[in-house]
């Protein structure tokens, strides 16, 4: 039902863009961020039309590893809950702050 939902939320996104939806153009991934294994990524835009951006956990459940955005000229802290959804654009910069605990 979850994926069933963001295929759906990703081809409503993309016909506001393009005047068809081809489900070959559009990538769904997971990125798991651990202090052991990859504690960030740094600032970058993305290749997508949009990139849709999923919390998995609550924010308060790991230190570090906070969403970063740079719009309104600064650099800004997107707090999410578990579930709570991001859409952005290709061009937005952004990146995930280094964890310093959880998983």
């Amino acid at each position: 039902e979850a994926v069933a939902a963001l295929w759906e939320l990703t081809a409503g996104l993309i016909s506001l863009k393009c005047h068809h939806f081809v489900t070959d153009e559009v990538q769904i991934f997971v990125r798991r961020y651990t202090v052991g294994s990859r504690p960030w990524n740094p600032f970058h835009t993305d290749s997508a039309v949009c990139t849709v951006n999923v919390a998995l956990v609550d924010d308060e459940s790991f230190g570090g590893g906070e969403l970063l955005a740079c719009y309104d000229c600064t650099i800004n802290i997107i707090h999410r809950s578990e579930g709570e959804a991001t859409v952005h654009s290709s061009t937005l910069l952004h990146a995930v702050r280094s964890m310093s605990s959880g998983r």
